[in-house]
C-alpha cells in the first residue's frame, strides 16, 4: 500500500512511502520567465485590489471640503487572497523575484488563487515521464543531446573518418 507523508505540522508531504518501507520525494520547482512572474503579480495585486473595494476600502487621496487631499495612514484590510496565500505583495514579489525556482505547491495555489495557468498537470507529468525514461534507460524517448559540437571537433571527426576510407 502506498501513502502519503505527513510533516510534524500535519500537511502532506510529497513524499511517498512504499510498501516495502522505503519513501520517495519529488521536490518539483518551477521557474517562469519574468514576464510570466510580472503576470503572477499582476493578477495577484488586482485580485487584492478587488477584495479591497469590496471591503469598501480606497487607497485614493480624500478631498475635505476646503480642498485638501488627504491620505489615509491606515493599513489596509488583509484579504482572503492574501489570508489564503499566506502573504501579501511585498513577500510574494521577493518570493517571486529573488529565488530560483518556486515550490510546487505555491505555484498551484498561486495559479489557482490568481486564475493564471502557467503549467498544467499533463505537463508535470509529461516531465517526470521523460525524466524516468531517461533514468531506467528507455532508448526509444530519451532525449537528444543539445550541446552543439565545435567546428573544430568536426574537422577532426571528418578528417579521421576520410583518412579511414583512404586506407
Amino acid at each position: 500500500m502506498h501513502q502519503l507523508g505527513s510533516s510534524r505540522c500535519g500537511q502532506t508531504t510529497p513524499t511517498l512511502i512504499q510498501a516495502n518501507g522505503c519513501s520517495i520525494s519529488t521536490p518539483i520547482y518551477f521557474t517562469p520567465t519574468p514576464d510570466q512572474l510580472k503576470t503572477i503579480l499582476n493578477a495577484f495585486r488586482e485580485k487584492v485590489r478587488q477584495q479591497r473595494f469590496e471591503l469598501g476600502w480606497s487607497d485614493e487621496a480624500v478631498v475635505t471640503e476646503h480642498g485638501v487631499r488627504t491620505v489615509t495612514a491606515i493599513t489596509p484590510p488583509k484579504t482572503s487572497i492574501e489570508e489564503e496565500l499566506g502573504m501579501n505583495e511585498e513577500n510574494l514579489r521577493y518570493v517571486l523575484f529573488q529565488r530560483t525556482g518556486i515550490p510546487e505547491r505555491l505555484m498551484v495555489k498561486l495559479m489557482t488563487l490568481c486564475g493564471v495557468e502557467l503549467v498544467t498537470r499533463e505537463a508535470i507529468e509529461a516531465t517526470y515521464t521523460e525524466w524516468l525514461d531517461h533514468l531506467y534507460g528507455n532508448e526509444d524517448k530519451r532525449t537528444k543531446a543539445t550541446r552543439k559540437t565545435s567546428k573544430s571537433a568536426k574537422t577532426k571527426t571528418s578528417s579521421a573518418a576520410t583518412s579511414g576510407n583512404e586506407s
